[in-house]
């Protein structure tokens, strides 16, 4: 399972076009989120969260030559390890245009 994480809207979809899918997370998928975001103190959560049994992938997209890691998306990282997540939990994915 997994959604985009809306930041700016505070809403987690599963699609997008024509209309956003608007979805709730799982009780324990939202505490985790809530978890890394109060050690965080900021916002700064990755794009994407997909998890199956007890693993969970984080995926942050970035724009090759125009995009880069924000200041409160290394703060939200290091949180989530400090928490105690693994660095193989999260996935940044550099994209170019054809």
């Amino acid at each position: 399972m997994g959604c985009w994480i809306d930041s700016y809207r505070n809403r987690f979809l599963t699609g997008y076009w024509p209309e956003p899918e608007v979805k709730e997370l799982p009780a324990l998928q939202k505490a985790i989120l809530d978890f890394i975001q109060s050690k965080a103190g900021a916002s700064g959560c990755f794009d994407v969260m997909c998890w199956r049994n007890n693993v969970v992938l984080f995926v942050e997209s970035k724009w090759k030559g125009h995009d880069q890691l924000r200041d409160s998306q290394r703060r939200w990282l290091q949180a989530a390890l400090d928490a105690g997540f693994s660095l193989s939990s999260f996935l940044i994915v550099e994209w170019i245009d054809a």
